[in-house]
């Protein structure tokens, strides 16, 4: 399996060369190769639907690198939400980030300057939604009295932080596994279709999220 950019120098030469190929998170169905990835896209309309169901209304996006496939598709979702749910799409509400923490406290820091901030925010990453709670924290409010705060992953400090992060739970082991499965076949098989899998994820509730205050 190979993790490639699509500007890595190497990229098409590998995909052209016809040596089966699996990649993860990366959007690629030609030749030998194929992809594997969680349904970004679904799941972060799913977080939609469940900071709608607590009456957000004002919700923001932080989002990952910009160029990213789950960037992609976790805004897509973000988007869908909003229009599922008759809000607005506001590109003040989309801050840029690139999944680390440091990029998740400056976004949130942007977002709490607007003049009406957000109530929520959907994080594209755990790590950036745990910088968004500390931009959060030192600005003298509280989550999820104030700020609704929803990370994507679930890595294991996520539960440990607090409060503990709401989030999407991304299932490694079926990748992981259906990964190997994938490329075992398209080595043995050397008529088999570019395969493309998505694989479910699972929003766990934690003490992150709350009901929006009355007045938005």
């Amino acid at each position: 399996m190979f993790g490639f950019q699509h500007e890595d120098m190497n990229f098409d030469e590998l995909v052209e060369s016809g040596i089966p190929t699996l990649f993860i998170d990366l959007d690629v169905r030609e030749n030998r190769a194929g992809f594997i990835s969680s349904d970004n896209e679904e799941a972060v309309q799913r977080v939609m639907q469940y900071l709608v169901g607590l009456q957000h209304r004002r919700i923001s996006f932080i989002s990952g690198n910009k160029e990213s496939y789950a960037n992609r598709f976790r805004l897509e979702g973000y988007r869908a939400g909003l229009a599922e749910a008759g809000l607005p799409y506001r590109g003040d509400y989309v801050a840029e980030g690139d999944y680390t923490r440091e990029a998740g406290y400056r976004g949130m820091k942007e977002l709490l300057a607007l003049s009406d901030p957000p109530t929520a925010v959907v994080c594209c990453s755990d790590m950036s939604a745990i910088g968004a709670m500390e931009a959060i924290t030192e600005a003298g409010l509280s989550v999820p009295g104030d700020i609704s705060v929803v990370g994507f992953d679930d890595i294991e400090l996520a539960s440990y932080v607090r409060p503990a992060l709401t989030t999407v739970r991304q299932d490694r082991i079926t990748i992981g596994r259906k990964s190997i499965e994938m490329l075992d076949e398209l080595i043995n098989d050397a008529e088999l279709a570019p395969p493309e899998t998505i694989v479910p994820t699972e929003l766990i509730v934690r003490d992150s999220c709350g009901p929006a205050k009355s007045k938005q």
